[in-house]
């Protein structure tokens, strides 16, 4: 069953009219990062996973490839995954849409010309850039899903010139709007056309059919009230090919008037509710908790010398969560918990720390050192006598000086 989302802005009150008005609850809320400067994306991120923390509804992230003034190529040399780094642990948090999965849509409509990610003359960049970005979230949880998502308005490029590849991509993503000025004052035919159109919703399919994915609609809506008919053809559409959501734009914003919600389009709202409500059929249950899910906290303490101590942790072989660092002064008394969060599936595990820039400058006070206090699974805490005997914490969770190789612990 296709997921409806909804797109309301930066204002969760317009989420609560919104779903008083359509009758049920959507499946997930769609969200952006900034992305005016790197400053403004570090900034964005806690604020809107706090702004919509209280909504209990899933989550869609439209996740920048890049800021305005640094290009593709930049990006793509992987200069700058810790933004992306810290922006997957806190996105990790929040809450997953109806399938237990997070959707991220990485740099949308590159297709077109008005993005800091536009890709035309730029795909080779634009592919390395995504698969960085895909790269570094995924060392974070296995819950994310990357959505690769063009405009259907055509754009100035063929899309699939940018394609980062299957093994990036989970879903094929698109989004589409009726302007009775532009398509057609017919809706009906209006939404032929955007199926049939260059790189429109038929392209969408077929290409999606080719590599075997799933299709979205990332976005969509409608400004006129004569829109009944495109209305309908959209929601049939998605329900005939099974699509993963659909997403509408109910805002005002970008220079386009999408709200159903306030009544000033009576038809064309009506024909919506009737239609979300034959996709829906019912309120969606509140979103599981992923089959498995998993969370590792890690109560770290360093030295530092000529820089903090940096580490990684490895899950059966495979990294997660990145590099990692601390600096928390373990000689002031103080301490760091570090979450990772992932899907490892039943059974049992190896779990690895591996101490990453050991530094000794031939006296006490110039040696790098990490310490590992205490490490806890789903909240139970690995005990140091019940640990293997690498630990580098005893049986009262006293942390002893770690200096090189890796700590090892099987759950």
């Amino acid at each position: 069953m296709t997921q409806t989302g909804v797109y309301v802005g930066d204002d969760p009150s317009v989420l609560a009219s919104y779903t008083k008005w359509a009758g049920n609850t959507p499946s997930n809320v769609l969200h952006f990062l900034n992305n005016d400067s790197w400053a403004g994306f570090d900034s964005s991120v806690p604020w809107a996973a706090g702004l919509w923390k209280g909504a209990a509804v899933g989550n869609i992230w439209g996740v920048p490839l890049t800021v305005w003034g640094t290009s593709l190529e930049q990006v793509a040399t992987g200069a700058y995954n810790d933004h992306f780094l810290k922006a997957a642990q806190a996105l990790a948090q929040t809450h997953p849409s109806s399938d237990g999965n997070l959707y991220i849509r990485v740099g949308w409509e590159f297709n077109g010309g008005w993005m800091p990610w536009a890709a035309a003359g730029h795909e080779d960049a634009f592919v390395k850039a995504f698969q960085e970005l895909v790269t570094t979230f995924r060392s974070v949880s296995s819950n994310f899903k990357f959505v690769w998502d063009t405009t259907n308005d055509g754009g100035n490029m063929d899309p699939a010139k940018a394609y980062p590849g299957d093994k990036y991509v989970d879903v094929i993503g698109t989004d589409v709007y009726y302007s009775p000025e532009y398509d057609s004052w017919d809706a009906k035919a209006g939404f032929q056309h955007d199926v049939a159109r260059d790189y429109g919703l038929q392209w969408q399919q077929d290409f999606a059919a080719a590599h075997g994915k799933p299709t979205a609609l990332s976005e969509w809506g409608i400004a006129s009230d004569n829109a009944s008919d495109y209305i309908k053809g959209v929601t049939k559409w998605m329900a005939d090919h099974n699509m993963v959501y659909g997403n509408y734009w109910n805002a005002d914003t970008n220079g386009y008037d999408g709200v159903l919600s306030n009544g000033h389009n009576p038809n064309a709202g009506a024909a919506y509710k009737t239609a979300v409500s034959s996709l829906t059929d019912a309120t969606p249950a509140p979103a599981p908790a992923p089959a498995s899910s998993d969370t590792f906290v890690f109560r770290v303490s360093g030295d530092s010398y000529q820089g903090d101590p940096h580490f990684q942790v490895l899950v059966d072989g495979h990294q997660i969560g990145g590099t990692l660092t601390t600096s928390a002064s373990h000689a002031a008394g103080q301490t760091q918990d570090i979450a990772l969060t992932g899907q490892f599936g039943t059974g049992s595990h190896d779990v690895a720390l591996q101490f990453l820039d050991d530094l000794y400058g031939g006296s006490a006070t110039a040696d790098r050192n990490l310490y590992v206090h205490q490490v806890s699974h789903n909240g139970q805490t690995l005990a140091g006598d019940a640990a293997d005997n690498h630990a580098g914490y005893n049986s009262n969770g006293v942390a002893n000086m770690f200096n090189n190789g890796s700590l090892e612990w099987h759950i």
